[in-house]
C-alpha cells in the first residue's frame, strides 16, 4: 500500500523552489499556522512571511522560508506562489541563510541608492543645463 501524499511545488519570481512529494506540510498565514494533509479539504490562503515545514517520504524535513503570496491546495497537491524563497535543509542553515540574504539584500539596497543618488544628480544637472539653454 502506498502512503498517501501531496505534490507541494513551491515557485518565486526566479522560478521553481522546490517539488517534492510529501506527507504533510505546515504554513503560515495571517491567522496563524496550519497544516495540510493529503485528501483534506480544499484550502486558499494568503501566506505572511514565515517558515514552510513539510515531511517527506523518507520522513526528512524541509523548510523554506518563504515571503508573502498564495498557497492553494487541493486533495492531492498544494501550489504555493510567493515572492522569496528559500530553501534550507535544516533549522540551523535557515538561520544562516536568511541571515546571509539580509545581509546581501542589505549590501544590494546600498548600491541601489548610490545608484539612485547618482541618476538623480545627472538628472538635477540635465535640468540645469535645459533651463539655461531657453
Amino acid at each position: 500500500m502506498t502512503t498517501p501524499s501531496l505534490l507541494l511545488t513551491i515557485r518565486a519570481p526566479s522560478g521553481e523552489v522546490l517539488r517534492a512529494q510529501v506527507k504533510a506540510m505546515t504554513a503560515e498565514d495571517g491567522s496563524g499556522r496550519f497544516g495540510i494533509r493529503p485528501k483534506a479539504a480544499p484550502v486558499v490562503s494568503a501566506l505572511v512571511p514565515s517558515l514552510l515545514a513539510a515531511r517527506d517520504l523518507n520522513d526528512l524535513q524541509i523548510y523554506v522560508a518563504v515571503g508573502t503570496g498564495m498557497l492553494h491546495s487541493d486533495r492531492d497537491h498544494v501550489e504555493v506562489a510567493v515572492r522569496h524563497a528559500i530553501r534550507c535543509d535544516d533549522l540551523d542553515g535557515v538561520a544562516h541563510t536568511l541571515e546571509e540574504v539580509s545581509r546581501r539584500a542589505d549590501a544590494g539596497e546600498e548600491a541601489m541608492r548610490a545608484a539612485l543618488k547618482g541618476l538623480l544628480g545627472n538628472v538635477a544637472v540635465t535640468l540645469a543645463r535645459q533651463e539655461r539653454s531657453r
